[in-house]
Formats: C-alpha cells, sequence, structure tokens
C-alpha cells in the first residue's frame, strides 16, 4: 500500500498545549458539529492514542469526516466515517516535527481538527501547527551528495514560450542533457523529484509531501524509514518553515 507523509511543525510556542491536548491516553475530542435542519447533530470528534518513543512520539490517530447522501424520503442526510491512520511526533533538534501518515484530503481534516480544537482551549492561538516546505531547487547541489539515482523529476513555470511544464522519467537522470537544461538551469520551479533510495523509490514534493509506493511491515517501520529521509533532508538544509 502506498505510503504518504506530509510535514508539519507544532509551533514550539504552543507545544504544552499540543502535549496536554493531543498526547495523553484515550483522546476523544469534538472539534466541529453539523447541524443539519430539523435533524440531530452530526459530532466529529479527533480521537488519539499516543505511544511515547526514544525519538517522540507515534500515534494511532482517528477522525470523524462528514459524509453528505440524498434520498427521496429524508432528502440531504449527512453522516460521518472515522479514519484511521497514524502520525508521529518526530523531536528535532530546534522543534517538533509533525509527520502525517495518510493522504493529503485527511491531512486537511486532521490540522483544521487541531486547530479548532486548540482555539477552544485558547481562542487567540495562531500559527498552532505550522505547513513545512522542501526547497528542491535551492538545495538540488547539496541532495546530490546522498541522493544519486534521479528516476523522475518535475518542473513548473519554465520560461520557454512553447514548453511550460516538464515531466521527465528515466535512470540516473542526473546525468543527463535534459537534467542540466531544467534542474540546474534553474530555468523554472522544480516542483518534485524522485530518488531510487536504500532500494525504495521515493518521491519528494516542493509542498512538504514525501511519498512511496513502497508496503511497509507496520507504522513502525514506515515511521522508521521516513525518519532516515527527514533526518538527511534536515541535515541538508532541504526543510523549511513556510511563511505565514
Amino acid at each position: 500500500m502506498p505510503t504518504s507523509c506530509s510535514l508539519f511543525s507544532v509551533n514550539s510556542k504552543y507545544w504544552h498545549v499540543f502535549h496536554n491536548l493531543f498526547l495523553k491516553e484515550n483522546v476523544a475530542l469534538e472539534y466541529a458539529r453539523i447541524e443539519p435542519e430539523n435533524k440531530s447533530p452530526v459530532i466529529l470528534k479527533l480521537y488519539n492514542e499516543p505511544k511515547e518513543e526514544k525519538d517522540g512520539y507515534r500515534c494511532a490517530c482517528g477522525i470523524d469526516v462528514p459524509q453528505y447522501f440524498y434520498n427521496r424520503d429524508q432528502g440531504r442526510v449527512v453522516d460521518k466515517a472515522t479514519i484511521d491512520f497514524f502520525f508521529k511526533i518526530y523531536y528535532m533538534n530546534n522543534f517538533n516535527l509533525l509527520a502525517i501518515f495518510v493522504s493529503k484530503s485527511v491531512v486537511s481534516a486532521l490540522t483544521y481538527a487541531f486547530n479548532a480544537i486548540a482555539k477552544k482551549e485558547n481562542p487567540a492561538i495562531s500559527d498552532f501547527i505550522i505547513p513545512l516546505a522542501l526547497d528542491l531547487g535551492g538545495k538540488e547541489k547539496a541532495m546530490q551528495t546522498e541522493f544519486v539515482d534521479v528516476r523522475r523529476f518535475w518542473m513548473r513555470d519554465l520560461p520557454d514560450i512553447y514548453v511550460k511544464t516538464a515531466a521527465i522519467g528515466g535512470i540516473m537522470l542526473q546525468d543527463s542533457p535534459e537534467y542540466k537544461r531544467y534542474v540546474r538551469g534553474r530555468t523554472g520551479r522544480l516542483m518534485s523529484i524522485s530518488f531510487k533510495w536504500r532500494g525504495i523509490t521515493i518521491i519528494l514534493s516542493s509542498n512538504g509531501v514525501l511519498f512511496t509506493y513502497t508496503t511497509f511491515g507496520s507504522d513502525l517501520e514506515a515511521s522508521a524509514f521516513f525518519k532516515q529521509i527527514i533526518d538527511v533532508l534536515f541535515r541538508l538544509g532541504v526543510i523549511n518553515f513556510v511563511a505565514i
């Protein structure tokens, strides 16, 4: 099963809030409610069961997401489904990195839930969960010291009047004329790049998402593998905070 990992940081100013709300046992917190006309409200909750580890917390998480239906008898019907996944808090040198292992659509619901629950605790809280970005273009040469087999890259905003985007796949692309022209020539924006690394193909996206089609045997195995990638990106200065 493919694995997607979206990177965020918990604002260090509010780490105690995150810890007290979400890293305790048997978390089941309401983050929103939907009140259909003349019908019972649908209460949406965030569930979490954290496990402390040497490098942070690995958390079995669930989130209620709304489901909308229509039938002739009742008209528009609202229900909910609970999606289970996991996230990991990694202790970094100077901040706590939040890695969410689920599809992007669920990531959006989760970050919304984190912020909504935190604001119930303290309405003045802002920038609670901070998105991270990957500076792929700016750190491309540094990445070549670790990721030596480029398999695919995607460029946007090329200045050519005929070619505005380019997506090229192959083997050892860093030695190709196209790579030198588009990536090293800095003629556009490097949006994503794929490497073969330690036998696993991994895709890095500039929006802070790491992805692989590899199936891992457990959440522990997946989080350990991605931690290796994150450590490399952090050491090379690829991980950046997004301006808010």
